[in-house]
């Protein structure tokens, strides 16, 4: 998935697919991608992006799960 940011740059998400203990799921037809939010200020919740074929969502879960992590750096000022 490639998205749009705010300042018209392009991030591309692959379909990293979802980790549970050893287990891979969905790996080329699913992403997770957590946020840097918490879920209304839980500590044990975050918030993050699921994306497939037919849909894109802001979602919430225990942050124990192995969800993709995507590093993006802020532009130089």
């Amino acid at each position: 998935m490639t998205l749009r940011t705010h300042n018209g740059a392009s991030l591309f998400l692959p379909a990293a697919g979802t980790r549970s203990g050893n287990d891979l799921s969905n790996a080329s037809a699913s992403g997770t991608y957590w946020s840097r939010m918490l879920y209304n200020d839980s500590p044990r919740d975050a918030n993050y992006l699921y994306f497939n074929s037919g849909a894109v969502r802001w979602e919430y879960y225990g942050r124990r799960y192995g969800f993709t992590v995507r590093a993006v750096r802020a532009p130089q000022k």
